[in-house]
């Protein structure tokens, strides 16, 4: 009878092993990271101060070929952000072409204006893909933050800090995409800040996307808000 009690007792634990390692392993399945749609291979983030600037990385490989990653770039351009692209991605009517060894001038603005607060950024730069893409890319240029609180209101501590966001796009093979974000970040905050920066990055790369912009902060009545306002950029 002992003998039977343990061989059930193996079989239960068995079993519960069975079930519990099928579930984790569908749960893991259904909560797989995901950028637009896409499953995320590998990822990793790296954070750091550079020539005063914050800077943080965030590398993503994305499952996916040509036709994934132009769609994936026709979307980013609809949400603002300024591309361009290498030979390779010029057939898309999303990507502003950039001829071998050229650069190309952006710049824009935008504003939130409501009830409370008027805050503002400003931005021109340039912005090259080295090589064709296969040294990565380099973009400079200027930022300028202003906010200011509107009459009748408690509005304290009110400050902006200036910011360049850069995605990085390409292709491993024909089922892989290379999307790499980059932010820069003026160490300052102020009412009325100028953030002039200078950054490049290494890189195999088809395409690169730019959004120039600042983050806000006020206290109204004592308690923090946030915001953040990106340039509308066009080519200059």
């Amino acid at each position: 009878m002992k003998k039977i009690g343990f061989l059930s007792l193996v079989f239960v634990v068995a079993l519960s092993i069975m079930v519990t390692g099928s579930a984790f392993a569908e749960e893991t399945i259904n909560n797989k990271e995901k950028v637009k749609g896409l499953e995320v291979i590998q990822s990793s983030e790296s954070i750091f101060h550079r020539n005063g600037v914050d800077v943080t990385v965030t590398r993503k490989e994305l499952k996916g070929g040509k036709k994934e990653l132009e769609k994936l770039i026709e979307e980013a351009k609809k949400e603002g952000q300024f591309i361009v692209s290498t030979d390779e991605m010029q057939n898309s009517s999303s990507i502003t072409p950039m001829a071998l060894g050229s650069s190309v001038k952006y710049g824009g603005n935008n504003c939130e204006n409501n009830s409370f607060i008027g805050a503002c950024a400003y931005g021109n730069a340039t912005l090259s893909v080295n090589w064709a893409g296969f040294a990565g890319f380099q973009s400079s240029g200027t930022v300028i933050q202003q906010i200011v609180g509107k009459d009748g209101y408690n509005i304290t501590e009110a400050a902006g800090q200036p910011r360049v966001k850069a995605v990085a796009y390409g292709l491993v093979g024909s089922s892989s995409i290379v999307y790499n974000t980059y932010n820069y970040k003026a160490t300052d905050w102020g009412s009325l800040t100028t953030f002039n920066f200078n950054e490049s990055e290494p890189g195999v790369i088809v395409s690169v996307g730019i959004s120039l912009g600042a983050d806000f902060k006020y206290k109204l009545n004592g308690n923090w808000n946030n915001t953040t306002v990106w340039c509308n950029l066009t080519q200059q």
